[in-house]
């Protein structure tokens, strides 16, 4: 069943009085077979929950869609800003122990510049290495969290 609003268009469970996306009341089975439905369109819920192939053959398709599509880009990108900002991290930790080995050579002592310069590739190495740690396990829960509830709906989907 289709929301009875044409701006809308919606999938609606037969039990829902009023559409959850826009608050159309719903009339009941006349008010939405009424309407003609086109073969396909595309639906794309007005809060981004949703998005799909609108109908085939008459049955809507709008479940089988992305659930949730900025919460997948949300966690490509925290995943990915992990990976890169380790590598900027370390290879900061690199330029930073780099110079503190010239700066303690230039400066006749080679052992403290030594050892600034590994305090500080280290810190760079293991500071870029939790970060990009969090990172993926943030975008990786979102990942979790998205497949639990596509398998949750497909679930509900097969004992109607």
């Amino acid at each position: 069943m289709r929301c009875p609003n044409q701006k809308c268009g919606a999938t609606l469970l037969e039990e829902d009085r009023h559409c959850p996306l826009c608050g159309t009341p719903v009339e009941g089975d006349g008010a939405a077979a009424s309407e003609e439905q086109p073969e396909t369109e595309m639906v794309v819920a007005s809060d981004q929950r949703r998005v799909g192939e609108g109908t085939v053959d008459g049955t809507p398709t709008a479940e089988e869609g992305d659930s949730y599509p900025a919460l997948r880009q949300k966690a490509h990108l925290s995943v990915a800003a992990g990976s890169t900002l380790r590598w900027l991290l370390t290879a900061l930790g690199i330029v930073l122990f780099v110079l503190c080995l010239v700066a303690g050579m230039t400066a006749g002592r080679l052992i403290l510049g030594l050892i600034i310069g590994v305090v500080l590739l280290a810190g760079g190495a293991i500071g870029g290495w939790l970060l990009w740690l969090r990172l993926a396990v943030y975008g990786e829960m979102i990942y979790l969290v998205l497949d639990v509830e596509e398998t949750f709906r497909r679930g509900v989907a097969r004992w109607k």
